[in-house]
Formats: C-alpha cells, structure tokens, sequence
C-alpha cells in the first residue's frame, strides 16, 4: 500500500479532526477495521489520546473497531523497511571453549 499524506486543516483541533477522518474513512460494513493502517503522531501522549478518541466515536456509532498501528516520528522509519533476520547474539559462552584453551596454564586464570 503506498504511502499517502494527508492535510486535515487547521480549522479544529488536530486529534478530533483526524479521529472523524479516520472513521470516516474506515467505516464499512458495520465495522471500522483500520487494522492496515499506520497512523503517524508526533508523541506517544498523541497516539494515545488519538486512540481514545477512535474508541469513544467507534462506540457511539456502536462500531466494533480495530485500531490503527499508532507510531511516532521517532518509531516510523522501523515500519518502512523490511526486516533482516537477527543474527546471533554473541555471547560470552561463544567464547569460553577457545579462550580457555588459548590461556597458558601457569597463571591464575579462571579455571574452565
């Protein structure tokens, strides 16, 4: 799906307006699946706020709804990318077996 902006006004508070597009937007069928969607705000008090939003209007219309992914700013660039496989975490049991084989027996090393 690509990637569309949009631009809601300043005539309203910024979180109402997007909740009623959101809604509007979503509604279908008797439901408000935005489940697809990724919501972009500039703080986590926002996408809060927004979430609550959804669900006070989703239960006025007695809608059942699921919510958008809310990200911030900070959080978007993660969602934009494909994921790599992890790598494995190198731990210090990966080393063990050749440090203490490598370490003169002389010393006080820890013993393996």
């Amino acid at each position: 799906m690509p990637i569309k902006r949009e631009f809601l006004g300043l005539t309203r508070p910024p979180l109402q307006v997007a909740a009623d597009y959101l809604i509007d937007r979503f509604a279908r069928a008797g439901s408000l699946d935005m489940a697809s969607a990724i919501v972009v705000v500039p703080g986590t008090r926002a996408g809060r706020r927004l979430l609550e939003l959804l669900v006070e209007r989703a239960a006025q219309r007695s809608l059942p709804l699921a919510p958008p992914q809310i990200k911030t700013v900070m959080h978007l660039p993660e969602q934009l990318y494909p994921r790599r496989s992890h790598l494995p975490r190198r731990s210090r049991n990966n080393w063990h077996g050749p440090m203490c084989s490598s370490m003169p027996t002389d010393r006080s090393w820890p013993r393996c």
